[in-house]
């Protein structure tokens, strides 16, 4: 009798566990540089079509500024003005140097408060990484999206300032040196 009684409550247990959990969907993933000179973010710079994204750090390329750090912006679907207990996102972000060493962190989102709209956004900061490729890949329980940024670092000497598409801003052909680190 114990043993039914166990199971029964072990079984409303989850039911009402499962109840409580909410399924959140992946609406999109935007990525913006953080401008150092003028304190601006860019647009979406996933849009971004053709520019080569070389020498960042120095100012270089349709920026006109430097630029080191990169805001993914993850937007989150979920029910309207709610706010689901055990609702989670997941995001791994990957990191590969000039050298080809990778380095994957892993970042939980919890605790959202969505809005009348039925979205939650959440900010993911990126520094010194734009002479890197980057991967973001955001998961949720049944769907993952993911986005990729692909940085060069080149020695001023042979940089090529003309890297970005006919079209796009140009700066001035002389380069900052990088900032030690």
């Amino acid at each position: 009798m114990k043993l039914v009684f166990s199971a029964a409550i072990l079984t409303l247990m989850a039911a009402a566990s499962s109840a409580l959990a909410q399924d959140i969907r992946i609406g999109e993933i935007r990525a913006h540089f953080y401008l150092e000179s003028s304190g601006r973010l860019s647009d979406d710079v996933l849009l971004l079509k053709n520019a080569k994204l070389v020498n960042l750090p120095r100012g270089e390329g349709v920026f006109g500024e430097p630029v080191n750090t990169i805001v993914f912006n993850i937007t989150l679907l979920g029910a309207r003005n709610s706010q689901p207990q055990f609702a989670s996102a997941l995001v791994n972000i990957t990191t590969t140097n000039r050298t080809g060493q990778k380095r994957t962190e892993t970042r939980p989102l919890l605790g959202f408060v969505f809005g009348a709209d039925g979205t939650v956004n959440r900010p993911i900061v990126l520094e010194n990484v734009t002479c890197s490729k980057v991967e973001i890949e955001v998961k949720t329980k049944g769907a993952t999206k993911s986005a990729a940024l692909g940085f060069e670092c080149q020695d001023p000497k042979t940089a090529d300032s003309k890297t970005a598409s006919p079209g796009d801003k140009l700066t001035s052909p002389a380069p900052k040196p990088l900032p030690r680190r």
